[in-house]
């Protein structure tokens, strides 16, 4: 599903952040993330529903 959405992106800036089990990479997306605010730019964040547990999980452990 994400490789078919990336290629409607053209040339948009996009990331993968997760891992080979396809569990989100909670710092790899919080440094993506960090980036783009300190650069002011947009973000859309496409994802399953349920991988945003996994996200928030890693945030409250870090306190981020």
């Amino acid at each position: 599903m994400m490789t078919t959405v990336t290629k409607h992106l053209g040339k948009i800036e996009h990331r993968f952040v997760a891992d080979d089990q396809w569990r989100i990479d909670g710092q790899a997306a919080t440094d993506f993330l960090h980036d783009c605010a300190t650069q002011n730019e947009p973000v859309s964040i496409l994802r399953t529903a349920f991988s945003y547990v996994h996200l928030l999980d890693f945030l409250d452990a870090e306190r981020v």
